[in-house]
């Protein structure tokens, strides 16, 4: 487990490494080298260089600010996203039955579907609309051990650049995670997923 981890974190800062380095779109509300590294923050921007708020919303890769009301009220940006998925408010959502292990590099995960998004995926649409979200947990045995978050940010989906993406193998409020808008090596795994997104459905 803790060596698929370390895996998955080089692929992610890696591919966000590689999106950091290209300039930044004309428009873009957001600087080339993305998030602050203060602090030893692991955090990643995306080729837009969209950078977090604490307000709630993140710039999307064209420029334009992204409401989480949008999303029922899931924030993307890094600490608002984290106290959300404390309160478990996800859980309300049409979900998989029991944790399995991920057909990806997660481990044992546990899928929930926004309400949106499931509507998305059960009508078999070929993108999925602005504000859907999907949460997957990770367990270690039977014990919670992290999220991985992707929040569709755009109306379209660009790439892969307008999905927000989040991953953190820790449960505490003042983790470090894996973020950012249009991460590389997130979308790039999910890239043969129906827009960008890989979960079965319909939810075992």
């Amino acid at each position: 487990m803790t060596r698929r981890r370390a895996l998955f974190t080089l692929v992610c800062v890696l591919g966000a490494a590689a999106c950091s380095s290209e300039s930044t779109p004309s428009g873009s509300s957001g600087t080339s080298n993305g998030s602050s590294s203060s602090g030893g923050d692991a955090s990643a921007s995306s080729s837009s260089g969209a950078t977090s708020s604490s307000s709630g919303s993140t710039s999307s890769s064209s420029g334009s600010t992204f409401d989480a009301a949008a999303s029922d009220g899931v924030p993307a940006t890094p600490t608002e996203l984290n106290a959300w998925l404390q309160t478990k408010a996800y859980q309300a959502w049409p979900k998989e039955g029991a944790p399995h292990p991920s057909t990806g590099p997660h481990g044992n995960v546990r899928t929930y579907l926004s309400p949106k998004l499931d509507a998305s995926m059960q009508a078999k649409a070929a993108e999925h609309p602005l504000g859907s979200v999907a949460v997957k947990e990770f367990y270690s045995g039977q014990t919670l051990s992290g999220w991985a978050v992707s929040i569709k940010t755009e109306a379209q989906s660009n790439g892969g650049k307008g999905w927000y993406w989040y991953e953190v193998f820790d449960t505490t409020p003042t983790a470090t995670p894996i973020q950012g808008q249009g991460l590389s090596g997130c979308f790039g795994c999910h890239s043969d997923g129906r827009d960008y997104v890989k979960i079965p459905y319909p939810l075992q």
